[in-house]
């Protein structure tokens, strides 16, 4: 069983809403660690780790199931499909540079790599939200003047 980016997504999403602060897995010498640093929930993630030790067991059939329900996309996975571009920084998001600018994108707006597609204000600063992926917005999950905190998904892609 190899490692995928939708197992790596679902293991990443199940760490962060656990109150464990630490994990590692090896699947096959494919190694990956996750760790919270901080009660803010600053989050590392390592991949080819070397290994650490840990008190908790990871039941590997239950991984090599949920693994293989990505694979097959079977009824009752409820894994996240996409691209998330995440907050960089705890603040309010903004979709425009101003309340009387157009947003920046749309859902279903083809973006590419490089292409600012909102605005994060923290401590009077204005951060430009900037795509690392290309692709096409298919949901916007924050709402223009909400608080956003660090790494909370603004918008899902689709490649």
């Amino acid at each position: 069983m190899k490692m995928d980016e939708k197992l790596i997504e679902f293991l990443w999403d199940r760490f962060d809403s656990s109150e464990a602060s630490e994990l590692l897995i090896e699947i096959e010498g494919e190694k990956f660690s996750l760790k919270k640093e901080t009660a803010r929930q600053s989050q590392t993630a390592v991949v080819q780790a070397p290994p650490i030790s840990y008190s908790a067991r990871v039941d590997h059939g239950s991984l090599a199931a949920a693994s293989q329900q990505l694979r097959n996309g079977a009824a009752g996975a409820q894994i996240d499909s996409g691209i998330y571009v995440r907050s960089p920084l705890p603040g309010t998001f903004y979709r425009a540079a101003s309340p009387d600018d157009e947003p920046f994108v749309m859902i279903g707006s083809k973006i590419s790599k490089g292409d600012v597609i909102g605005i994060v204000e923290s401590m009077k600063m204005m951060n430009e939200i900037v795509s690392e992926f290309d692709g096409t917005v298919a949901e916007i999950l924050a709402e223009n003047g909400s608080m956003v905190g660090y790494d909370e998904k603004l918008f899902r892609l689709e490649a």
